[in-house]
């Protein structure tokens, strides 16, 4: 596994650029399109959700479809705006949000449960437990991958998160993790520089030109003999998100080509040995067809994908829409307990399987309190909260069993009565909490 942090290309993240950012990593329209493209121009095997949300804390603006929808679909507004309210805990922060990136290598995949639970010891490690930060997994690489945008201001001691030394305290998680779900094991750049074995997409261990090359020779392994110049610029841009081709023309004809990734830019002539991603050696290989110097035919068959891809996103929303079912609702609950419960509560409300959309925990003096955002069907409003509080009932009394001798317990449960609370909030309430 690899941690990266990507570089920022001008100032650091704010309230300006993080919804840009967020649109980013949930799958924007430039995305899509590209995905759709590949995909009806046969460079793509299959046509999967781009982008899938993985996990959000102390957000609880998430849309209740988010993890069966994929994420370009997803209304993401009024996450980043709840976001974006987390810099007046601290408004004299310069670096309000950070971008991080967890890679696996070439053929290795984590279930989404995985990917939850890298990303939630990864932002523990990290000391960002107490931010709002949402992540997504990105499909559209031959490495899969998943994106985390954070605040970096903590909603209880209202300080920013110290990043010192992150790079290497999150390769700590990162060699824990490899050998707990079975991956390669690399190694950690405090015992190594780097591994030079890896294959991993990873600028810190090749170079950009040589990403590039690679990038490209993937691409014209996935081609038939003789393709057009269209399907080889979506079959190299399929290999990397960040990764364009620009092709030049004089006179109604092809010059050259400019490959780009991020923020650097190599001519065709400078990639690969004996100039073999030149127009001419690409022909001359049998890797293009003869007639790929023609400007105009080019330009027809990218603007006849284009057009193809924008009518297969339309029918992929109108299906995902009349997916929905319109019984599906959130109700908002508030929990209080005394702070002495409130590690076993906080585990049990922490249990995937009741399916809670978000949480907020908060001290106040002796208690503890957490707003979270739970799933329910509107006809079975009253079965489905009461089987929740039954659960979350029995399961604090027997940890009061386990901790306390049979004098103790009956007082203990007693106190635990009486200081435990639970009820239906409302937004505006929650705005206050």
């Amino acid at each position: 596994m690899i941690y990266e942090e990507p570089e920022q290309k001008q100032k650091k993240h704010n309230k300006k650029t993080v919804h840009i950012l967020v649109d980013y990593i949930k799958g924007n329209d430039e995305r899509v399109a590209k995905n759709l493209i590949n995909y009806s121009s046969g460079t793509s095997k299959e046509r999967a959700a781009i982008t899938e949300f993985i996990y959000a804390n102390n957000i609880i603006h998430i849309p209740h479809e988010a993890r069966t929808a994929a994420g370009e679909l997803l209304d993401l507004s009024m996450a980043i705006t709840e976001m974006q309210q987390s810099i007046a805990l601290n408004p004299e922060v310069k670096q309000q949000f950070k971008h991080m990136i967890v890679s696996l290598d070439t053929n290795e995949h984590l279930s989404n449960t995985q990917w939850q639970e890298t990303v939630k010891r990864l932002m523990e490690h990290l000391g960002y437990d107490n931010c709002r930060y949402i992540s997504f997994k990105h499909n559209d690489t031959d490495e899969e991958h998943v994106h985390i945008v954070t605040s970096t201001i903590d909603m209880v001691n209202r300080k920013k998160v110290s990043d010192s030394y992150s790079y290497y305290r999150a390769q700590e998680v990162m060699r824990e993790l490899e050998i707990e779900f079975g991956l390669r094991q690399l190694v950690s750049s405090k015992d190594k520089g780097y591994d030079d074995g890896s294959t991993i997409n990873n600028a810190r261990v090749k170079t950009k030109k040589a990403q590039v090359a690679r990038l490209i020779t993937k691409a014209i392994d996935s081609l038939n003999h003789r393709s057009t110049l269209a399907k080889f610029v979506l079959a190299v841009e399929k290999q990397h998100p960040e990764l364009t081709v620009e092709v030049r023309e004089k006179d109604g004809r092809v010059s050259g080509l400019v490959f780009k990734l991020s923020d650097h830019r190599f001519s065709a002539s400078q990639l690969g040995g004996n100039r073999k991603f030149t127009l001419g050696k690409l022909i001359k290989n049998g890797i293009l067809s003869t007639d790929s110097l023609n400007f105009k035919r080019f330009q027809e068959e990218m603007n006849k994908s284009a057009l193809l891809s924008q009518r297969q996103k339309r029918e992929a929303h109108t299906s995902y829409v009349k997916r929905q079912s319109d019984d599906n609702g959130w109700l908002l609950v508030l929990f209080t307990a005394n702070k002495i419960y409130f590690n076993k509560l906080q585990a049990i409300l922490q249990n995937d399987r009741f399916h809670f959309r978000s949480r907020r925990f908060i001290q106040s003096g002796n208690k503890m309190s957490c707003a979270i955002a739970m799933q329910i069907n509107l006809v079975e409003l009253s079965d489905t909260f009461s089987d929740v509080l039954r659960q979350l009932f029995i399961e604090l009394f027997s940890s009061i069993r386990e901790s306390h001798n049979e004098i103790q317990h009956k007082l203990a449960m007693q106190t635990f009565i009486n200081d435990f609370n639970v009820k239906v909030i409302s937004l505006k309430e929650l705005k206050y909490f």
